[in-house]
C-alpha cells in the first residue's frame, strides 16, 4: 500500500515522499495523521507502470497463510485402500513433484526403499492378514445390523 508522508515521526526528509508499506502500518500513519493514502496512478501511464514494478518488487515470497501448490524436491508416499471399497481401494505409491502429483499401481524404480517397504507390507502377507481383518468386521457390523433389524421387528410386531 503506498503511502504520501505529511509529517514522519523520524525522518521529516521524507515529507511529501511517497512509501510502500504493509496496510496496518498505513492506517497507523494515517489514522495519526502522520501520512494520507497515496492516490493510485492511471492505469497504463509510466507512474502506474513505475508502482506495479516497485509493489513486485516487495514480494519476497509466500505470505504465512499462502497455500503454495508445489512441493520442494520430491515428496513420496503410499496411499492405503479404502476400507469401504470401491475405484479408490487400491494400494497407491504417490509421488510430487513440483506442483504434479503421480499415482503408481507398484514403486517405481526411483521409489525410496521406506517406500518400497511400505508397499509391500501394505500388499503382502501383512496386507492380506489386515484385509480379513477388515473383512471379518465387515461381516461382524453387517451381522449385527440384521439382528437389530429382527429384533425392531419382534418389538413393534413386524416381521
Amino acid at each position: 500500500m503506498r503511502i504520501l508522508w505529511k509529517n514522519h515521526p523520524s525522518k521529516p526528509e521524507l515529507n511529501g515522499t511517497m512509501e510502500h508499506v504493509s496496510r496496518q502500518f498505513a492506517e497507523v500513519a494515517v489514522g495519526y495523521k502522520q501520512a494520507e493514502y497515496a492516490p493510485r496512478p492511471r492505469y497504463g501511464t509510466p507512474e502506474w507502470i513505475e508502482e506495479r514494478n516497485a509493489s513486485q518488487a516487495l514480494i519476497s515470497g509466500p505470505a504465512q497463510g499462502d497455500t503454495v501448490p508445489g512441493v520442494e524436491g520430491v515428496l513420496w508416499g503410499v496411499q492405503d485402500k479404502n476400507p469401504l471399497g470401491g475405484q479408490q481401494s487400491l494400494v497407491r505409491v504417490i509421488k510430487k513433484v513440483g506442483a504434479e502429483t503421480f499415482f503408481y499401481s507398484a514403486p517405481p524404480d526411483d521409489a525410496p526403499p521406506a517406500i518400497v517397504r511400505k508397499f509391500n507390507s501394505l500388499t503382502g502377507e501383512e496386507g492380506k492378514a489386515r484385509q480379513a481383518a477388515i473383512d471379518a468386521k465387515q461381516a461382524q457390523f453387517e451381522q449385527h445390523q440384521k439382528e437389530k433389524l429382527g429384533m425392531f421387528g419382534l418389538i413393534f410386531g413386524r416381521s
